[in-house]
């Protein structure tokens, strides 16, 4: 039985920050209703600089993930696999930390620098997660980052039913032999079901997808 997994979109410069592992620990305003750990897919946005794995200078590529900020989109996209708008990698959400926000220069039952860890400062998180509300830091651990990033079209949305064979499902598809033509040849036969249930958008927040196998 399958997984289930986050997609989580991040801008492109918090990608890079995690990528180069900066910033541990990412902060949302809820969090998944599956215990820990979990895996998380890193979906990049499409907004700003090119997202690149390598440097920015051509035919000269490092084990990094960086912004070329001197290429525009499509020179970018001509010379490398930008990253921007496909999910760049991986990670386990091993621990998730809930606290209040009681003022820019005050936060709550914190075991960790959450300045330092996110790469946020108090008065960033005061103003995404608001003051006197409950936030979640999501601990960011086994990071993986993808040599060549993959598409949305690659991951599956959570499985509307669990105990639901494919042929029974709304999103089940099933592809029989090219020689069945009608339903007396259907006897006995083996085929093959796919679900047609993929992610064709990305989540504003996260959304819940099937681990990839």
């Amino acid at each position: 039985m399958s997984k289930k997994a986050v997609l989580l979109s991040i801008k492109p410069k918090f990608c890079e920050l995690i990528a180069s592992g900066k910033k541990t620990v990412e902060i949302r305003k809820n969090r998944p209703k599956i215990d820990v750990p979990f895996k998380v897919y890193i979906y990049c946005t499409k907004g700003d600089a090119p997202l690149v794995y390598g440097s920015p200078v051509p035919n000269y590529i490092e084990e990094n993930l960086v912004t070329t900020s001197g290429y525009s989109r499509k020179e970018a996209e001509r010379i490398f696999d930008v990253y921007n708008g496909k999910v760049i990698g991986e990670f386990v959400c091993d621990n998730i930390n809930k606290f209040r926000v009681f003022s820019d220069s005050i936060i709550s039952s914190m075991p960790f620098d959450i300045e330092a860890e996110s790469c946020l400062t108090l008065n960033n998180i005061n103003n995404y997660i608001g003051t006197g509300i409950s936030g979640y830091a999501w601990h960011i651990s086994d990071l993986v980052i993808y040599d060549k990033p993959k598409e949305l079209s690659e991951f599956y949305k959570s499985c509307v039913d669990k105990y639901c064979y494919c042929e029974g499902c709304q999103y089940g598809y099933i592809k029989y032999p090219e020689w069945v033509e009608t339903a007396e040849n259907l006897e006995g036969i083996s085929y093959d079901t796919y679900c047609l249930n993929l992610v064709q958008r990305p989540p504003q927040n996260w959304c819940y997808v099937e681990e990839l196998i």
